[in-house]
């Protein structure tokens, strides 16, 4: 693996940014030249359409291309020196004019997108690879799959190359027939009885691939435990006071808001916000869309060291979802973050879909540029 690819391999060209950062446009390529290590060197670097990044470095004293640079066996000092500058050099583009992603492959990193949209689930990077990852079922904490990126010919002997996969759990049963589809191959590091390996190469489809999540989830999923079978997974039950924040005006302003954050909630969750006296009722219901973002405020009456950003799907006002209904599905009071009662969730369900309503707009931000913020206890 060469330098540029192994810092550019999960990242993906924003061509939109290449001239600010003083990239010239050369028929169908974009290039430009860096002078480091005090103008003993040159970088001159060149990005094609679809991304891909080559460079070659030159000794200004001589003239010469220093091809020690791209040559691993060469590990003096001086040389390490001159792959540290350049590396940097590299970084700083990639900062600049690309944007990150988890994974190496398209496939890989729209699936985790999907797996976190569903399940709410971001991926696990437990190793020093950090191309390889898992994904957990948060109760249990077993694993339901594992992304890898892997020689091809581990796959398929005599191939050459490298494929991200995905490890899923099947029943044993099963296994045999699912072998026999496109893209599915016995299990790679894992227990070959009841793993299958699926190469995100698009050999399946990102559906069919989520089906096979589905079934790993399950897997994971039992032995949860009763405790937990009366609450619905992954929606929550959020309260918010007038006394610190006017939460219908903020709403109607701005439907993205950064929010108090003190559970376990994740990405992809439902937060169902519950204002107190009073109104005293569910007021609207909100999707995740981030969690765990650092925040140091402290105004005496309101602390707050880290906060989530919530979208609003559905405004339910203040006569549909009153305390007294919540409390024949043993909601007594609200006085922190609670997971929702399944059986609750399941009436709010069945309004919405006897009374359809249209969304409102999940803007970002306000005409003023600003996103909404809250203060609540």
């Amino acid at each position: 693996m060469t330098l540029e690819s192994e810092i550019f391999q999960r990242r993906r060209p924003d061509f939109s940014r290449f001239e600010a950062a003083g990239l010239k446009k050369d028929g169908r390529e974009w290039r430009c030249s860096r002078v480091f290590m005090d103008g003993q060197f040159r970088a001159d670097i060149r990005v094609d359409a679809r991304g891909e990044v080559r460079g070659r470095v030159y000794d200004l004293d001589t003239g010469d291309e220093y091809l020690a640079v791209h040559i691993p066996s060469q590990s003096g000092a001086f040389v390490a020196s001159v792959r540290q500058a350049y590396a940097d050099v590299l970084r700083d583009l990639a900062q600049r004019c690309f944007t990150a992603h988890d994974f190496v492959a398209d496939q890989s990193n729209r699936v985790a997108a999907l797996i976190r949209e569903r399940f709410g689930d971001p991926p696990e990077f437990p190793w020093q690879d950090e191309t390889s990852a898992v994904f957990r079922e948060p109760r249990t904490r077993k694993w339901y799959g594992v992304i890898m990126r892997i020689g091809r010919g581990k796959l398929e002997p005599g191939k050459d190359g490298e494929v991200d996969v995905l490890n899923v759990k099947a029943d044993a049963a099963d296994v045999p027939a699912l072998l026999k589809e496109r893209g599915i191959f016995r299990c790679y590091h894992m227990n070959k009885k009841y793993w299958v390996t699926v190469a995100l190469d698009d050999s399946l489809g990102d559906e069919r691939v989520m089906e096979l999540l589905e079934a790993s989830h399950a897997f994971a999923a039992r032995g949860a435990g009763k405790s937990s079978a009366a609450l619905s997974d992954g929606a929550w039950i959020v309260p918010a006071n007038y006394r610190y924040y006017d939460v219908e005006k903020g709403f109607a302003e701005n439907p993205v808001h950064t929010w108090k954050q003190t559970a376990r909630v994740r990405p992809g969750d439902l937060v169902y916000l519950y204002i107190g006296s009073p109104v005293s009722a569910i007021y609207c219901k909100c999707r995740v869309l981030e969690t765990d973002i650092p925040c140091d405020y402290d105004d005496g009456a309101v602390r707050m060291n880290r906060v989530m950003r919530l979208a609003m799907l559905r405004r339910y006002g203040r006569e549909l979802l009153p305390m007294a209904l919540m409390k024949k599905f043993g909601v007594r009071a609200v006085r922190s973050a609670r997971r929702m009662p399944t059986e609750l969730r399941r009436e709010i369900d069945r309004f919405e879909a006897e009374n359809p309503e249209e969304a409102p707009p999940a803007a970002e931000k306000r005409a003023d540029g600003r996103s909404g913020t809250h203060r609540t206890k």
